[in-house]
C-alpha cells in the first residue's frame, strides 16, 4: 500500500488493518514510492444498509 494514499489507508484501517513498521521504498524509475506493509484480519463482515 503506497504511503502517499491516506484514503486507502483510511478505508484499511476502518478494516481493522494496521501498519506493522515494515515499510520499502521501490524506484519506478521516474520517482521512488514507499510502500507500507498492513496487517489484519479477513474475518470480514458485510453489510447490507437496506436491511
Amino acid at each position: 500500500m503506497a504511503q502517499s494514499d491516506p484514503a486507502t489507508l483510511n478505508l484499511y484501517r476502518h478494516a481493522g488493518w494496521h501498519p506493522d513498521g515494515t515499510v520499502r521504498t521501490l524506484d519506478t524509475g521516474e520517482r521512488t514510492v514507499r510502500e507500507l506493509r498492513l496487517t489484519g484480519g479477513l474475518d470480514l463482515r458485510l453489510h447490507d444498509p437496506e436491511a
